[in-house]
C-alpha cells in the first residue's frame, strides 16, 4: 500500500519499441509527466534545506508540463502555487493546473515568464522553483531515471531526449557515462519557427552543457507530430509531441541499444490538433 500518490513517482517501466529502441513511458506519472519527478526532488530539497517553508507560494515559470506537476505537489503538500506560462500553450494544461488550484498567469513568451516568476519569487513569502537553473532538476534524473535505465539494462549505444531545461538528458547522461563512458547523448531541439513541439526547445538556462552532448537533431513540427501519431496507432502509446520528436530521432540511429524517454501523455494535446484535425 502506498501512503501518498507521491509514492507513485517515478519508476517507470522500460519498454522496447522496436528491436533496437528502448523507452521510459513516462506519462505514467500521476499527473501524466517526467515533469513529476523533478517537482517532487526539487521542492522535498527546498524543505530539507529550509528555502521552503509551510505557508509559502511556490512559483515556476513553465511551458505547462512543470506547471502540472507543481499544481498537484504543491496542493497535496499544503502550499500555493502561482504559474506564468505563455499564452501559446494548450488550453488542457490551463485547465489542469486549475483543477489542481493553482493561480495561473498568462504570458507573451517564455522570457516573459521566466522574468516575472523570478522577480516575484525574491519577495518573503515565496520559493521560486527555478527549473531552468535548479542544480536538482539534474540530479532528479541522474538518481532516478538515470538509475532506473541502468537498472534495466545490460548495456546501452545512445540516450535521445528533448531539451526543454536540458535535464533530462544532462542528469540522464551523467548517470549513464560512470557505467557506459562512450554511450553516445544525443539531444533533440525543434526545426520550425514557430515551434509547436511543447515542452521544448522554448528556453534553456545554465543546466544545458552542450559539450557534453555528442550531437543536437533538429525535429520538424510535422515529424513530431507524425510519429507521436504513429506511437498511438502502432503501437498504442497515447503521447504528446515531444515523445513523437524523441522516437523519430531514436529509430534512426545506428546503434543496437538506443533508450530515449517519452516525457507526457497526448491527452493534454487533444485541442492542439495532434492527434487529427478538430
Amino acid at each position: 500500500m502506498k501512503k501518498s500518490i507521491l509514492d507513485l513517482i517515478g519508476n517507470t517501466p522500460l519498454i522496447q519499441l522496436d528491436e533496437h529502441v528502448y523507452a521510459k513511458p513516462e506519462f505514467l506519472n500521476p499527473t501524466g509527466s517526467i515533469k513529476d519527478r523533478m517537482v517532487k526532488y526539487m521542492i522535498e530539497a527546498a524543505e530539507k534545506s529550509g528555502e521552503l517553508k509551510p505557508g509559502y507560494t511556490v512559483v515556476e515559470a513553465t511551458s505547462g508540463n512543470t506547471g502540472i506537476s507543481l499544481s498537484m505537489i504543491a496542493s497535496l503538500k499544503g502550499y500555493k502555487a502561482k504559474i506564468f506560462m505563455p499564452e501559446t500553450m494548450s488550453i488542457e494544461r490551463r485547465k489542469i493546473m486549475e483543477a489542481y488550484g493553482a493561480e495561473l498567469v498568462l504570458t507573451e513568451s517564455m522570457n516573459e515568464a521566466v522574468k516575472r516568476a523570478e522577480e516575484l519569487g525574491k519577495n518573503n513569502g515565496y520559493f521560486y522553483l527555478n527549473q531552468f537553473r535548479n542544480k536538482n532538476n539534474v540530479l532528479t534524473h541522474r538518481y532516478t531515471t538515470g538509475q532506473e535505465i541502468l537498472d534495466s539494462m545490460d548495456g546501452i549505444d545512445a540516450f535521445v531526449a528533448g531539451i526543454g531545461t536540458g535535464g533530462t538528458i544532462m542528469g540522464v547522461g551523467q548517470a549513464l557515462r560512470e557505467r557506459f563512458p562512450d554511450v553516445k547523448l544525443i539531444g533533440i531541439l525543434p526545426k520550425d519557427e514557430p515551434n509547436r513541439i511543447e515542452g521544448i526547445g522554448c528556453y534553456y538556462g545554465e543546466i544545458l552543457k552542450e559539450d557534453f552532448l555528442d550531437r543536437i537533431v533538429r525535429v520538424s513540427n510535422s515529424e513530431a507530430f507524425s510519429t507521436a501519431r504513429e506511437l498511438a496507432r502502432t503501437k498504442g502509446l497515447l503521447v504528446g509531441p515531444s515523445s513523437g520528436a524523441n522516437y523519430f530521432v531514436a529509430k534512426t540511429l545506428k546503434y543496437e541499444r538506443v533508450v530515449t524517454v517519452l516525457p507526457d501523455s497526448g491527452s493534454r494535446y487533444l485541442s492542439t490538433g495532434l492527434f487529427g484535425s478538430l
